[in-house]
């Protein structure tokens, strides 16, 4: 998770987006324990830090996919 959030804001400070944002977004939520937590790994257990930035990640991806302002 870490690697990909941090990809995420790289991108996002450059204004830029992945190629495939739900297939990033898919990576993520693949991570998501039934105890709502996110885990470093799909199929491992959550923590805090990976539950850090999945949700972290997730914002961004979400405010990548929003309509931009202008004419």
């Amino acid at each position: 998770m870490k690697n990909g959030h941090t990809c995420l804001r790289a991108l996002a400070l450059m204004g830029s987006a992945p190629r495939d944002t739900e297939a990033a977004r898919g990576f993520i939520l693949s991570a998501l324990t039934s105890d709502g937590g996110i885990a470093r790994k799909h199929g491992g257990a959550p923590f805090l830090d990976a539950t850090w930035d999945g949700t972290a990640a997730l914002r961004l991806l979400s405010e990548m996919d929003a309509p931009k302002g202008g004419a």
